[in-house]
């Protein structure tokens, strides 16, 4: 996972940070989106696509 500079070098916003993507994750959540990480870095839905 990238973080501060990082993240600059390759055009994120600054404001996108953990607290952010929290936010995010929790708001597909509780839309019935889950997105975990599994094992190897990839983000899937829990829908074992």
């Amino acid at each position: 996972m990238l973080h501060g500079e990082e993240l600059e070098a390759v055009g994120a916003y600054a404001e996108h940070d953990d607290a952010y993507m929290q936010e995010c994750l929790d708001n597909l959540a509780s839309k019935g989106i889950l997105i975990v990480e599994h094992g190897t870095g990839n983000l899937r839905n829990g829908s074992n696509v």
